[in-house]
């Protein structure tokens, strides 16, 4: 079972390396969000799929990375935003008991945060 975060990971600010091809930002258009994810080891060969209640596209990918599994998601157009705006960003554990909540294991949130988004 998956547990959300429960702050969008868009809305936190990571400083990238100088490797990325363009910083993730929440607002960023589509086309250099999708250029940093390609440039991002974590994110390559990301799936694309459609949210079941807006029809709008989510794109997404299982990682399992320092002893972690989780599901991360990026979905543009979301909560009434521009179809080529990324306007949520969110991450999610899985394999884990219906009782956990990640926002009480702030170390595992932020381990997950690392592996997308840099030191």
């Amino acid at each position: 079972m998956m547990r959300r975060i429960v702050a969008p990971l868009a809305a936190l600010v990571f400083v990238l390396g100088s490797s990325a091809a363009a910083p993730a930002l929440p607002g960023q258009q589509l086309p250099a969000w999708l250029a940093w994810a390609n440039a991002n080891p974590a994110l390559q060969h990301l799936g694309k799929t459609r949210n079941e209640l807006s029809g709008g596209a989510v794109y997404y990918k299982v990682i399992t990375a320092s002893g972690l599994t989780f599901y991360f998601s990026a979905e543009p157009g979301a909560a009434g935003a521009s179809p080529t705006l990324i306007s949520r960003e969110s991450s999610a554990v899985q394999n884990v008991p219906p009782s956990y909540e990640l926002r009480r294991h702030r170390a595992t949130a932020a381990a997950m945060a690392r592996v997308v988004y840099g030191p």
